[in-house]
Formats: structure tokens, C-alpha cells, sequence
């Protein structure tokens, strides 16, 4: 995105990739490229742009495998003019680190512990579904509950929901204390490995079964989803780095 000042108005041209809703959206704060020659932080300006703005559009609404009711789509401005009172702060002066959602790590815990407290939520439902499913239905027989295999699938889905709620927990004291730590961005990348592995085995569970449960394919679905907001390597890097200070 890149914006060049005539008169009174700013020229918008280019595109904005998987933007969260951007497809309902009404009014939109814009960071675009003022100065070309500065670093990104010294050379980007927010603007605030209406949807009907003449030259800007909605592109595609992207088809996500989880989270689709929060949904993604491009937004894309050709010679979108926008009047230089839309400007927000300075010309040339976003904070772009306050803008920046993937910049979470120890700028916003409540990002961090909104994540991984979301994750504990989907894995409470994960293990209660697998529990009422052993405990009623029947295979060989016997119900899953007496079954081994399905008892050790049990204790691993409790074991990780437990310690994730402790982890949740511990940051939130954490919080409450004010007190500085890495635990934020480290609780918010074990809640993606948690999540993931707590709702596939809800879904094996159902699919060993013989139960095409829709709900427990819904989980694993928006579980995917934690891969991109907390745990990618970008975000456990910043988390490590975070031990440092």
C-alpha cells in the first residue's frame, strides 16, 4: 500500500491481503507508505478510509478451513482518494508496533492471554465430547470408556487441558501483579500445540467409533487457525527472545 499527497487528498494504490473483516466491515484504519526512502515505521502514515470510498473495493472473501464466520478478504485501492483530514496522528508517524497484530509478544498481553485462554475453552468442549462418547457408546461389546487405548486418549486430552488451564491461570496472576514476564507469548504458543493435539484426538476418537460427529471436525478446523495467530515460528521466536529481558 503506498499514498502520495496532492493538494488536499491522498492517492491510496495497492492491496491489503487476508484482512479480518474485511468484507463487513464499514470504515477501515489504513496504514499506507508515505515515504518510500524511510524505514517502515518512520515512512508509514494510518489513514481512516470509508467503504464507499470512490476506488476502493472489496476483493475476495477468502474460503477458510476454520474461523469462517471471522472472515478474510483483500482490499484493494485503485487511485482511492482520501481528504488529508482522514490523516490519524502524524504524517509519516504510524506506530505501526501498536497496529501490528502479529506484534504481541509482551505489547499486549491480553492478546496473548485472550488466545490461550479461547484455546482452553475449545479444549474443555474437546474433552467433554470424547467423555460423554465413551461413556455411552459401545464397541466389541463394552463401552470405549473400558477400553485401554481409549482411557490412555482420555488422560492425554485431560493432562493437556489441565495444564494449559494452569499456564492460563499463572498469567493471569501474572497480570493482575504487574508483573513482566515471557510466560504471555510462551502460554499463547502452548495453547497452539495444545489445542491442535487435544482436538484431533476427539476426532479420532469419534472417527474410531464409527460417529461422523460434524462438531468435532469444527474443532479441529478453528484449531488450525492457532497455527497463524500463536504459534508460528515468528511468534515463538519473539517469545524466546522475550526471555532475555
Amino acid at each position: 500500500m503506498r499514498a502520495e499527497r496532492h493538494g488536499d487528498e491522498w492517492i491510496l494504490n495497492g492491496e491489503k491481503c487476508f484482512i479480518a473483516n474485511a468484507s463487513v466491515g464499514k470504515l477501515f484504519f489504513i496504514d499506507a507508505r508515505t515515504d518510500p526512502n524511510a524505514p517502515l515505521k518512520q515512512g508509514t502514515t494510518m489513514f481512516l478510509v470509508p467503504r464507499d470510498t470512490p476506488g476502493f473495493r472489496i476483493g475476495k472473501v477468502f474460503n477458510k478451513s476454520g474461523w469462517r464466520f471471522y472472515q478474510n478478504g483483500e482490499m484493494i485501492f485503485e487511485n482511492a482518494r482520501v481528504p488529508h483530514a482522514n490523516v490519524v496522528g502524524p504524517v509519516n508517524g504510524s506506530d505501526m508496533k501498536t497496529q501490528q497484530a502479529g506484534d504481541r509478544t509482551g505489547g499486549d498481553l491480553f492478546g496473548d492471554l485472550e488466545l490461550a485462554a479461547n484455546a482452553l475453552g475449545v479444549c474443555d468442549d474437546a474433552c467433554g465430547m470424547a467423555l460423554r462418547l465413551a461413556r455411552t457408546k459401545k464397541q466389541g461389546g463394552r463401552l470405549l470408556f473400558e477400553q485401554q487405548l481409549v482411557q490412555l486418549k482420555l488422560n492425554r486430552m485431560h493432562l493437556l487441558t489441565e495444564a494449559l488451564r494452569s499456564f492460563v491461570m499463572r498469567v493471569a496472576w501474572e497480570h493482575d501483579h504487574k508483573m513482566h514476564s515471557a510466560n504471555p507469548g510462551l502460554c499463547m504458543n502452548f495453547s497452539t500445540d495444545v489445542i491442535q493435539e487435544v482436538s484431533e484426538i476427539n476426532l479420532d476418537l469419534h472417527a474410531d467409533a464409527g460417529v461422523m460427529d460434524p462438531r468435532a471436525d469444527k474443532l479441529v478446523r478453528d484449531a488450525i487457525i492457532w497455527s497463524h495467530l500463536a504459534g508460528d515460528s515468528v511468534q515463538r521466536m519473539k517469545a524466546t527472545r522475550r526471555l532475555a529481558k
